[in-house]
């Protein structure tokens, strides 16, 4: 568990000093922005010059308050290149210095794709699909040939249904008119 001495404003020092160096920043950074006026900006400018003149903020708290400053300096109309960058106070390699000052831009590397992998799994992915809609066509064609009624044929089915009965209802009818009659001759 870490030592909540020695942790301000998300960074973790190594001695109770740079810490209490560093808390102090985060109250001069309170501070210096309740009363910054963004509107002038060139009193912003001289105001942020004299802090990094002064050296007022050298912990990485102090560092990020006067990457804000730099930053809101830009939104508000001033040219990059008038506002000084935010120097740093520790060196972060062991470098020659002849080494330090040689800077070679970074050369982006892109990792290599296995494209048989990618091309392995589009043919698998592509048969899995076709198989899905193959199914899916085959439970369409068992449901409209179905004889039981369901969604898809429930009204063809009920018309039937309905028709066949009607069709055995007149059957009847005329069978009772037809044994009518013939009662009807017996008795005369």
């Amino acid at each position: 568990m870490e030592n909540d001495e020695l942790i301000v404003e998300g960074c973790r020092f190594n001695s109770v000093a740079d810490a209490a160096r560093a808390r102090e920043e985060v109250k001069k950074a309170a501070y210096i922005r309740s009363k910054m006026n963004y509107n002038d900006p060139e009193s912003a400018l001289a105001i942020y010059e004299k802090m990094l003149s002064n050296k007022i903020f050298i912990t990485p708290p102090g560092g990020f308050f006067l990457k804000e400053v730099r930053d809101r300096l830009i939104y508000s109309g001033i040219e990059e290149e008038r506002i000084p960058a935010v120097p740093l106070s520790h060196m972060y390699s062991f470098a020659p210095a002849a080494a330090a000052e040689e800077v070679r831009p970074r050369r982006r590397v892109v990792p290599e794709v296995d494209k048989d992998l990618y091309r392995n799994r589009f043919i698998v992915s592509a048969c899995v699909n076709v198989i899905l809609l193959l199914a899916i066509v085959a439970m369409f064609v068992i449901a409209i040939t179905s004889a039981n009624p369901n969604v898809l044929n429930y009204e063809r089915a009920v018309q039937d249904k309905y028709a066949a009965w009607e069709q055995d209802l007149t059957e009847r009818e005329k069978e009772v008119r037809y044994q009518e009659k013939k009662l009807l001759e017996e008795e005369r």
